[in-house]
């Protein structure tokens, strides 16, 4: 597990300065979770953006027929998430949010959000940017999984390796939307043809 000094990580796109950045800081609550603690369950509203300074959180959705999880997300160090549609438009949300390592999350309201991008026009230049940043990473989600499951697997550890052995391989497979017994076939090739 890494750790993502959240100051220093706003700060690092030049595009507040240390007075905005102070504010940002002053702004947020920050708190320690521990290992499977649910931060919004489904049907709540979602009222927070977060970030994760240290430590791992999955997004996650339930089949009903089936009662099953789904992995819609892995939401890991440097990262700010909320569930979008919920928080936007202030409905039950489809998704939950679970951590799924000890972390320390910070979170702000999202009045709290509206009445600094108020004070500070700034934060509209770094929403946008951290904005183009997830939106380039759901792109590359959405087309690997178009593509064959061996694909899948490939693009998850090329693109998000520190995650690899932090993961339970559930959660892996139903992110990847590949059956847990598939997956564990396809590692095991990958393996072999790696020796």
């Amino acid at each position: 597990m890494c750790r993502i000094d959240f100051s220093q990580f706003i700060a690092s796109f030049g595009v507040l300065s240390s007075c905005e950045v102070n504010a940002v800081l002053a702004a947020f609550d920050v708190k320690i979770y521990e290992k499977n603690t649910l931060l919004l369950s489904i049907g709540d509203i979602s009222t927070q953006l977060i970030f994760v300074e240290y430590g791992l959180v999955q997004e996650f959705s339930t089949l009903a027929q089936e009662d099953t999880m789904i992995t819609r997300w892995f939401i890991s160090e440097g990262n700010f998430h909320h569930v979008v549609h919920s928080f936007l438009d202030h409905l039950p949300s489809a998704s939950g949010i679970e951590v799924l390592e000890k972390a320390k999350i910070w979170s702000i309201k999202k009045q709290d959000l509206e009445a600094l991008y108020d004070s500070y026009p700034s934060l509209h230049i770094l929403s946008k940017l951290m904005m183009e940043r997830v939106l380039k990473k759901y792109e590359s989600y959405i087309a690997v999984l178009r593509k064959p499951a061996e694909e899948r697997l490939e693009w998850f550890y090329r693109n998000q390796p520190q995650l690899a052995n932090r993961i339970p391989q559930k959660y892996v497979a139903s992110y990847l939307n590949i059956t847990p017994t598939h997956l564990s076939r396809i590692r095991r090739k990958l393996t072999s043809q790696s020796k």
